[in-house]
């Protein structure tokens, strides 16, 4: 049976799913909070695009401002694509290895797990006030010490994100398929591999979310 959900259950498993993610996702399987759902495979998208461009240092041979002006319409389809291809891996390999996931339950876990990957939207607005236009370049290309100091901080806080975001998805994953914590794990990160990949085999794309 599905139960409703308003505002304030939403504020609260946005609070409490980095560190409850099992009861949260049982709430949110049985309560289907679709135009949300969306919401963070939107936002998703943007902390994915600037975090590909930032890893793969294309300030170097791009302006600020196309990288800016490609993200508006790019980041949202690279976000959704990738959203769709991962939580279809997940679900098939977990029914595969005896899951009982539904696709729509597993693209709603997958869109939550976004969550702790969002704080990364907060850390790119701090280095672009710290580092302006040059926040994309390659690390070479930043003399000043302290501002070497303030992108070591970054890179940091963003692994820890980075570690997080992985820990709530594979937990996400393990809940709505009813398995262990290790078996989602496996699934998780051979799937993420295989389709970074596929990717770079196809289309020379180093597509990976760090």
């Amino acid at each position: 049976m599905t139960l409703e959900w308003s505002h304030d259950k939403a504020k609260d498993w946005i609070w409490r799913i980095g560190t409850q993610t099992r009861s949260v996702m049982q709430d949110i399987s049985s309560s289907e909070p679709i135009g949300i759902t969306y919401l963070w495979v939107f936002l998703f998208g943007f902390a994915f695009y600037y975090v590909q461009v930032d890893g793969q240092s294309l300030g170097n041979v791009a302006s600020f401002g196309s990288i800016f002006l490609n993200g508006i319409w790019l980041a949202p389809l690279l976000g959704g694509g990738y959203w769709v291809l991962t939580s279809s891996l997940f679900w098939f390999l977990g029914r595969v290895w005896g899951g009982l996931a539904t696709w729509q339950e597993m693209t709603t876990t997958v869109a939550w797990s976004y969550i702790p990957y969002l704080i990364k939207l907060v850390l790119i607005w701090f280095q672009f006030l710290f580092f302006g236009e040059e926040m994309f370049a390659s690390a070479s290309m930043i003399t000043v010490l302290d501002l070497q100091l303030l992108l070591i901080f970054f890179s940091l806080l963003k692994m820890i994100v980075t570690v997080w975001f992985y820990i709530v998805q594979i937990r996400g994953v393990a809940e709505v398929h009813g398995i262990p914590t290790w078996k989602a794990a496996t699934i998780v990160i051979s799937c993420v591999l295989l389709l970074s990949i596929l990717l770079l085999l196809l289309f020379q794309l180093l597509i990976f979310p760090i």
